[in-house]
């Protein structure tokens, strides 16, 4: 990964204790354009766990062969899935992208909106999906299964947003469409969503970094009990225990999202919006390091283990907020 621990620890010992790393992040997001996954779902698209483990299976075949890896490749297998999306260099993600300094793996998609005080709000055209991805420096089969986990990870997303089974991103901004008939307060909701889950994940996953002092991503194994060690993890980075620290980071995203929005935003579809993102996130991470553990014989929990079980816990907490 390409991380800074010197910036993730300043920023995480700033985040509890004042609102400056956090409201860092407006500014990184456009306040029209909107990032959002879709749900353009053809109607041969079979369901979720229908097609999950087939593209597993195909995807991690080709990528821990002693092949050559290329992008040709890659996408046949994403294309016999799901026809219309492309698997492409990372480092090719245009510059509009929602990512940051600690993404090395990112599903695309883009939406844009046109905002209409007669017709209310109208999205425009279709998204722009692809998954963009770095492929491994060398053959070595440690690299070739971490690099798998990546693209099960972006895969879990992929299917998240375009299976029948599902309730894209864009499905459910549809449906508060229908009923927000104000179309600032609709936007302003929209983007507040957006924001709130964007800040949200990258300051767990500084937490997860800092506190878990990664030096590669290779799963080792840990002793005691889950609860404890994540504990251990956010007292490092926060000194609060894992609940807390999520309550209190809600509050710190939500006193942003005032600032930014007032009282023009619908603050329970937002806390929803957030919350569905990260238990997509948490789904994406359980598929990728699950596999990766199989791919190296590692047996029971591990170092990486913590970080869907942090996005558990801070869902858990989110759940009963109170906004």
């Amino acid at each position: 990964m390409k991380i800074n621990f010197n910036t993730i620890t300043n920023i995480n010992r700033i985040s509890f204790k004042s609102q400056t790393a956090l409201r860092a992040g407006i500014n990184a997001n456009p306040l029209l354009d909107t990032f959002i996954r879709n749900n353009n779902v053809s109607f041969t698209s079979s369901k979720f766990n229908e097609t999950y483990p087939k593209l597993k299976q195909d995807l991690c075949d080709y990528i821990l062969s002693d092949r050559d890896l290329t992008f040709d490749s890659l996408n046949d297998i994403i294309h016999k899935y799901r026809p219309n999306i492309d698997a492409c260099d990372f480092k090719d993600a245009p510059k509009n992208s929602n990512i940051t300094e600690i993404t090395d793996a990112y599903f695309r998609n883009y939406v844009k909106f046109a905002i209409s005080q007669d017709k209310g709000i109208k999205v425009l055209g279709e998204p722009e999906q692809a998954l963009y991805i770095e492929f491994p420096k060398s053959k070595d089969y440690s690299e070739r299964a971490i690099f798998a986990s990546k693209a099960l990870h972006e895969s879990t997303h992929m299917l998240q947003q375009n299976s029948p089974d599902r309730i894209s991103k864009l499905q459910s901004i549809k449906e508060f469409l229908v009923k927000e008939q104000n179309p600032k307060r609709a936007m302003a909701t929209i983007q507040a969503g957006n924001l709130g889950a964007n800040i949200t994940y990258d300051e767990l996953s500084k937490i997860y970094l800092f506190g878990a002092q990664k030096v590669n991503e290779i799963p080792i194994r840990i002793k005691g009990k889950s609860s404890k060690n994540l504990d251990s993890l956010f007292l490092k980075t926060t000194q609060m225990d894992a609940q807390t620290a999520s309550k209190q980071l809600l509050v710190n995203v939500f006193d942003i999202l005032n600032k930014q929005f007032g009282t023009l935003y619908d603050k329970k579809y937002t806390l929803n919006t957030i919350i569905q993102n990260l238990l997509n996130e948490k789904e994406a991470y359980d598929n990728g390091y699950s596999f990766l553990k199989e791919a190296l014989n590692i047996v029971g929990n591990t170092d990486l283990d913590l970080k869907p079980m942090m996005l558990g816990v801070f869902c858990d907490v989110a759940k009963n907020f109170n906004i």
